[in-house]
């Protein structure tokens, strides 16, 4: 994507968990920070904008004079439709996030054209539907980001938070399938680095990308750092009981990131996951359980 060091980046959605960190890779003074509600962290931002992302009239004055946008909040096509009436300048860079629910891992490096396939759910169908309209209307160049689950260490409604509830009540966390599988997880700083080092790519856009960390650890290994930042453990499992629903699945995703569009650089940063959970179970601890 071309970078135009003097104008800002548009963040939309920038309160959220990718958001977030999204504005704290680029820095707060060199992006245009939109959210749909004012939160703490945004009085810290000196360009914040609280609008609705599916307003085309809010949205048109904040896609003036921007060198980018990245979008975290697309959901429905009414959002992108939105996104679309609010005259984007011709060329703009768009990167936006979607997710594997929209498109199965078979088929991710295909273009969205009528599918044999379907969306896994309603979720999966909105975002599908909301890259069908941006890779045909939007006026300039479109990265569409298929992204894992994201653990964001700074997540007060964190959905990790139940398993250090569940070992708070019972002394052990309900698992559902093999704990030495391998959930696709990354975490939010991550993402937000990978962000900022694709906006300073040449390409005009990198293609659909599958955006995950390359070395996944087994879910008892997260689930022990989470513990252990929470000054919990030491871990002990147990079956879930019947129609019981569990944060992850303990199944293996499939991750392939040598498939990736994207060509990363070498030196591209991994922090290991497990660090990522510990400190996300310290923030957690801070939070009643109750």
């Amino acid at each position: 994507m071309p970078v135009l060091a003097d104008k800002p980046v548009l963040i939309v959605g920038a309160t959220g968990r990718l958001g977030r960190a999204v504005v704290a890779a680029l820095g707060p003074t060199n992006v245009r920070a939109v959210a749909r509600n004012r939160c703490e962290i945004a009085e810290q931002w000196p360009s914040f904008v609280a609008a609705d992302a599916a307003n085309a009239k809010a949205l048109r004055p904040l896609l003036q004079g921007v060198r980018a946008v990245v979008h975290t909040a697309l959901f429905q096509p009414d959002q992108a439709i939105a996104l679309l009436q609010a005259d984007p300048p011709p060329g703009l860079p768009l990167l936006w996030f979607s997710s594997l629910a929209a498109r199965p891992l078979s088929v991710w490096t295909e273009p969205p054209q009528a599918p044999s396939w379907q969306p896994l759910d309603e979720y999966g169908q909105g975002k599908y539907e909301v890259e069908r309209l941006l890779t045909a209307r939007w006026p300039g160049p479109v990265t569409t980001v298929l992204i894992s689950q994201v653990v964001a260490v700074d997540d007060a409604k964190a959905r990790e938070i139940k398993y250090l509830q569940d070992f708070a009540s019972t002394g052990s966390i309900a698992v559902a399938g093999l704990a030495q599988n391998r959930p696709a997880v990354i975490d939010a700083g991550t993402a937000a680095a990978w962000v900022a080092w694709a906006l300073q790519q040449k390409d005009q856009a990198l293609g659909p990308v599958y955006l995950t960390h390359p070395h996944p650890e087994p879910l008892q290994v997260l689930l022990e750092a989470l513990l252990r930042g929470a000054g919990l453990g030491p871990l002990r499992l147990r079956a879930p009981s019947s129609g019981q629903r569990t944060v992850h699945s303990g199944s293996d995703e499939v991750v392939r990131l040598h498939e990736m569009l994207a060509q990363l650089p070498a030196d591209f940063p991994w922090p290991p996951l497990p660090d990522a959970y510990q400190a996300l179970g310290r923030f957690l601890a801070t939070r009643s359980l109750c």
